[in-house]
């Protein structure tokens, strides 16, 4: 993601944003297997019909719905260097290396022991050795928009790979507060190289999955 090489014959142009796009709050999460045939096309991306059949699929194209979530916080990735200011580097400018990956922190309210261990099976997933997952996660946020990875070429339908889903053990401050879950995952470096948004004709926090 950092160096193109070689570079091409002259510089690139940079694609005009002809409105804002803000991702406001993600209230909820649609986890599911890396599959690549849950979203054939952009017909079933935008069909309820087709995300409402995912919830049951007896297949890894199945996605599992969190229930509402806040304080989803995504923070800024950071460089990682070497040297800069020293005799280590030339002109004692630092050397680039590459970037941070980030943890993602948000909270579950209220919810039961069941909703929690269900949430831990999934996470299982998302460290299956390190560096590797098995998991992908949609955003689901205000408006009826879906965040997602649509890839280099435009035309896909992924969730963003997660690594190193946790779910701690419950917390409680007492009188008139909230029992929380203080859940984590972490985003490697290069995750939001292909983000996309997309407002679905319908409201995908609406979904739910039956009952285990």
């Amino acid at each position: 993601m950092l160096f193109k090489c070689p570079p091409g014959a002259t510089l690139s142009g940079i694609a005009a944003t002809d409105c804002p796009i803000k991702w406001d709050q993600i209230q909820k999460l649609a986890f599911g297997r890396k599959a690549s045939t849950r979203f054939p096309n952009a017909g079933a991306f935008l069909s309820e019909a087709h995300w409402t059949s995912l919830l049951t699929a007896l297949t890894d194209a199945k996605i599992v719905m969190t229930p509402y979530i806040s304080g989803l916080d995504i923070p800024a990735s950071e460089a990682i260097t070497q040297g800069g200011n020293d005799n280590t580097t030339i002109d004692g400018v630092r050397e680039m290396m590459g970037g941070q990956s980030i943890i993602v922190p948000f909270m579950l309210k209220n919810v039961s022991a069941a909703t929690a261990n269900e949430l831990r099976l999934i996470a299982a997933e998302t460290m299956i050795q390190p560096g590797v997952s098995n998991i992908q996660a949609y955003f689901l946020a205000t408006d009826n928009n879906v965040i997602y990875d649509e890839g280099v070429t435009g035309n896909d339908f992924n969730g963003f790979t997660v690594l190193n889903l946790f779910v701690p053990d419950i917390a409680s401050a007492g009188l008139n507060t909230n029992t929380m879950y203080n859940c984590s995952f972490e985003l490697r470096f290069g995750w939001s190289q292909y983000w996309a948004l997309q407002q679905l004709p319908f409201n995908p926090r609406d979904l739910e999955n039956p009952a285990s």
